[in-house]
């Protein structure tokens, strides 16, 4: 296992430890917040159509496109949006397409957070201190 050097002006955003997953807040600019698993393996951000209306709340969401995902239980149909404004810890996303499919409500989780908004920045997940910390590419 390679180690590589810390972040450098990294913000940090606290997890929540499920099993051996994480899951952190994204949130809108009046504060509603859904919980998403971080899934690096997710090539888009994806919630439930009740977990999309909390991020949706000012009806300013676009429908891009209808579309087919690969999910680990098959293929499944989904509406993907485009959202003016989501926000991750400190970092305002502007425009992030959001995938709305029939989503299970389990453990309290709306939904996965993937790397259509994780690759925005270089990341590390910090297990022993619980804190997803995101820098600058």
């Amino acid at each position: 296992i390679v180690s590589s050097a810390p972040l450098e002006a990294a913000d940090s955003i606290a997890l929540q430890r499920l099993g051996n997953q994480y899951a952190v807040d994204l949130a809108t600019s009046r504060q509603d917040s859904v919980k998403l698993l971080i899934d690096t393996g997710a090539s888009m951000t994806a919630v439930s159509r009740s977990s999309f209306n909390t991020l949706n709340a000012s009806g300013d969401a676009e429908v891009l496109e209808r579309r087919v995902f690969r999910t680990a239980g098959g293929l499944i149909q989904g509406t993907v949006y485009v959202v003016p404004e989501l926000i991750l810890g400190p970092h305002r996303l502007e425009n992030t397409q959001i995938a709305v499919i029939d989503f299970d409500n389990n453990r309290g989780i709306d939904g996965l957070l993937g790397m259509n908004i994780l690759g925005q920045f270089r990341f590390h997940i910090d297990q022993d201190s619980l804190q997803l910390l995101l820098g600058k590419k």
